[in-house]
């Protein structure tokens, strides 16, 4: 999933930038000139985030009953 959504971005990137993968710009170039980051770190963030509010719930909710299983 990574590589392909890292891929799918980067051609969107590219082509509202009006730049071909020709002209040999850098991906962290690109993301900087876009003001973005990579779908991978923005997925990561939410997790972060998402696991932090769950953490915080009281323990007999049920979101927290199911965290109570295998967290990646």
């Amino acid at each position: 999933m990574s590589d392909t959504s890292n891929k799918q971005q980067m051609k969107c990137l590219h082509r509202m930038l009006g730049v071909s993968r020709r002209d040999r710009f850098r991906n962290e170039d690109i993301r900087k000139k876009m003001g973005t980051t990579s779908v991978l770190n923005f997925i990561k963030k939410q997790q972060t985030k998402w696991f932090g509010y769950i953490s915080r719930l009281p323990t007999c909710s049920e979101p927290q009953k199911g965290n109570a299983t295998q967290i990646q």
